[in-house]
């Protein structure tokens, strides 16, 4: 693999500041198994096992607990039980650590005299590097280099290769290390058991969560020198340990290997038999095999989803980047789990899984890996039982999905505002769903999962209207996406989606109907559906409104929007490097007409079809002045919207604010895991913004509308279109679209339609970065 520098992300220097910000810009993983960038060695004098009462709060205003370094290992799935925040993602034991002395001083980052400090990670093949010299006190200079990834070949295994040499002086070298439990998640201890074990091969750590998840951990190492090797435990630590002489430009290598099973694995039969067998079967490959196993499925990753950018080194690295994370945290393999709100790389929002999955994620899976998109469908099949649940425990029909959702899907977010209001999830995940079967055309899905999903989540929504005296319903008591708007009259955002939910469930009906009627009669049987409901559906979704101010041409966030007061930004925000929630009390922001973002426009990138050039115009002009972006969704949906309306400047403005969110170095944005759903935003920005790329909602064929931001000289990326791989590149002279498909895709650039052959490219003409002729 390439060793180009727009594969790579680095740390310019070490800053004991900005370390927990790296951890997590520098997550490594494969979807089964993600783990932080944590130092090996650890910070000295740092805690990993403090244990306080994390509070439920909102998590986007809370100043989280300090700590210079914050471990993670996390497998998607394995949860424990919060006394206060409910079902919470368990940060597991760590296993990566190895820590040196060398004539009894420890190797510290932090205290101790480093040279020639590197550290990066290649996006490439998800390896981190780092590298340096240590000058000790007696005046030796080690040369030290570790690296490690996690094998995206084998989902159970974790490989680490360290290399040390003494460049000057001799002495004593100490290692230890091995697997330590010593690890709280948001400082609470959620093992209910932790218990060391020795084998004649490896040594390991089994751990019980206190939702009953079991969890084995091993680990073994290799070296290229003759060190005899001790085990040793220190309460949940256990560890190899050894001490031996290290001469002068002698090289000494080490390779670990660690491997991780857990009783929810699926197809498992015994956790410490997956272990064991993932460790003796790797071990005699050697490093490199290892890695170039991994590094082979990471080239057909990458292959099916890379952006390349001309022209702007620092921008390819930083698309890369919101690419690669979402690569790393996709669970390619179980449709139980989804990707949690941080990316599996921290322990904020507790694992949980948001409206980001349908909104923000699916549609780069959908576009590029469709398997993985299904995946995340399945995930609201799979806890459609804890949504009926979560319906009734609210008093309504059907089903109503979590805000924030875990294993079952009954709510687990502990704050009443968001869990109790923000009710358009239900709607956005029938959106996501019925993308996917507009992109795939996958009526098996429809039948066996989708329709009964539609139906029950229809049911919930005409339970939860109001109905009035002329006819028309209400939705109240409603806090769209914009959070800092609760309790809302008719929001647009959720009313809009509701009447989607409702109109989608009635040509679902139809569209199964025409395909099988044997097979729509049984699934109507099964549902106890009857026609009086269907009916039902459809007045309930032709009478839900749109509030609108008519004399603006403008659609208002709520129909109450206009009651709210106006509140001074230049008054109240007196520091916007920092949040503005964290400079107006909630009471009465909650009054006032502040967004965190614009519920109009994000509506409007979802449909925007549906409306107007200049609606969408007076909307972004309204909103956009009062919008704080204090929402990490936010730069991306403006600048897909600024796009759209040939607002050039305002729409790379947002971008370059999306693709900073986590690489930010002076936000420390990262320090908690990554904006995983941002990381859906620079995709987005990119194909449906820069590219004017339609979705399969919006168009039944693919659509283009190109416009060539001024920090690119040419875009090229891969897109899937409805079975059909094709690659689209453009500059400001021409557009390019090659179809390696085996059939015709019918294409429409501009105002001008074509018909692309199977195995062949279309090239048109452009004219300041908008197609006007073709060739």
């Amino acid at each position: 693999m390439s060793q180009k520098g727009n594969w790579i992300i680095s740390e310019g220097s070490f800053q004991i500041d900005q370390n927990k910000h790296f951890e997590g810009v520098f997550a490594t993983g494969n979807g089964y198994l993600s783990v932080r960038g944590a130092l090996e060695e650890g910070v000295l004098e740092e805690n990993q096992a403090l244990e306080y009462m994390r509070l439920p709060m909102n998590v986007t205003l809370e100043k989280s607990h300090t700590m210079k370094s914050k471990w993670g290992t996390f497998v998607p799935g394995i949860v424990g039980n919060h006394p206060l925040l409910k079902e919470v993602l368990v940060n597991l034991p760590n296993m990566l650590g190895w820590n040196v002395w060398f004539n009894e001083e420890p190797l510290s980052m932090e205290q101790g005299a480093i040279h020639s400090y590197k550290r990066y990670l290649n996006m490439e093949n998800s390896t981190l590097n780092r590298s340096f010299i240590w000058q000790t006190i007696s005046g030796s200079e080690i040369q030290v280099e570790f690296e490690r990834f996690i094998s995206m070949e084998c989902d159970h295994l974790s490989v680490q290769r360290i290399r040390m040499k003494v460049l000057k002086g001799s002495g004593t070298l100490r290692i230890k290390s091995g697997i330590n439990g010593n690890v709280r998640t948001n400082g609470y201890n959620h093992f209910s058991s932790c218990q060391t074990f020795v084998d004649k091969d490896f040594i390991g750590v089994e751990v019980v969560t206190d939702k009953g998840c079991q969890v084995v951990q091993g680990t073994l190492i290799e070296s290229n020198q003759p060190f005899e090797w001790s085990i040793k435990e220190e309460g949940d630590h256990i560890f190899y340990e050894t001490e031996g002489g290290m001469e002068e430009n002698l090289s000494y290598e080490f390779i670990k290997l660690s491997a991780v099973a857990t009783n929810r694995d699926l197809h498992n039969q015994n956790s410490f038999e997956t272990v064991k067998a993932t460790l003796l079967e790797k071990a005699p490959l050697g490093y490199e095999k290892l890695l170039k196993d991994s590094e082979s499925v990471w080239q057909q990753l990458w292959d099916r989803s890379d952006i390349k950018i001309t022209g702007n080194d620092d921008l390819q690295k930083a698309i890369r980047f919101s690419l690669y994370h979402m690569l790393r945290s996709n669970v390619r393999k179980d449709p139980r789990v989804a990707i949690d709100a941080k990316g599996h790389a921290g322990e904020a929002y507790f694992g949980r899984y948001f409206w980001d999955t349908e909104i923000y994620l699916l549609p780069f899976f959908l576009y590029t890996n469709p398997d993985a998109a299904r995946n995340l469908i399945l995930y609201r099949y799979n806890t459609l039982e804890g949504a009926k649940q979560n319906a009734r425990n609210y008093g309504y029909k059907g089903a109503r999905f979590a805000w924030e959702s875990g294993l079952t899907g009954e709510e687990q977010c502990p704050n009443w505002q968001y869990a109790d209001h923000e009710i358009h999830i239900t709607a956005d995940v029938v959106y996501g769903l019925w993308h996917y079967f507009r992109a795939t055309n996958d009526i098996k899905f429809l039948l066996e999962y989708g329709f009964e999903m539609l139906i029950e989540t229809a049911r919930y929504w005409i339970s939860r209207v109001y109905e009035k005296e002329d006819g028309h319903y209400d939705l109240s008591g409603v806090m769209g996406p914009d959070e800092y708007s609760p309790l809302s009259k008719n929001n647009a955002f959720t009313n809009y989606l509701a009447k989607f939910n409702l109109e989608k469930s009635l040509e679902a009906a139809k569209l199964l109907k025409e395909f099988s009627s044997e097979q729509y009669t049984l699934l109507k049987n099964k549902l106890l559906l009857s026609q009086n409901e269907l009916e039902h559906f459809e007045r309930v979704g032709s009478g839900l409104s749109i509030p609108k101010d008519e004399a603006r041409d403008l659609i208002l966030q709520s129909e109450d929007f206009e009651s709210y007061e106006n509140i001074d930004f230049e008054e109240v925000w007196l520091d916007r490097s920092r949040p503005f929630g964290h400079f107006v009390s909630q009471e009465k922001m909650y009054r006032s007409k502040c967004l965190k973002q614009a519920d109009v426009l994000t509506l409007m990138m979802l449909f925007p079809n549906h409306f107007t050039a200049q609606e969408m115009e007076s909307a972004y002009n309204y909103y956009e002045p009062i919008t704080t972006h204090d929402s990490s969704l936010s730069p991306s949906t403006h600048s897909i919207i600024a796009s759209w309306l040939g607002m050039r400047k305002e729409a790379e403005e947002f971008f370059l604010k999306t693709v900073g969110i986590d690489l930010n170095v002076q936000k420390l944005g990262a320090a908690d895991g990554i904006h995983i759903a941002n990381a859906g935003g620079v995709w987005q920005s990119i194909i449906h913004g820069f590219a004017g790329v339609k979705n399969a909602i919006q168009s039944n064929i693919l659509e283009l509308n190109p416009i060539l931001p001024s920090f690119a000289k040419e875009l090229s990326f891969p897109f899937l279109w409805k079975g059909s791989r094709l690659n689209i590149q453009f500059d400001n002279e021409k557009l390019v679209v090659e179809n390696t498909a085996e059939c015709k895709v019918e294409i429409k650039i501009g105002n001008q339609k074509y018909t692309l052959d199977p195995m062949s490219k279309l090239e048109t003409l452009m004219l300041t970065g908008h197609q006007v002729s073709s060739n």
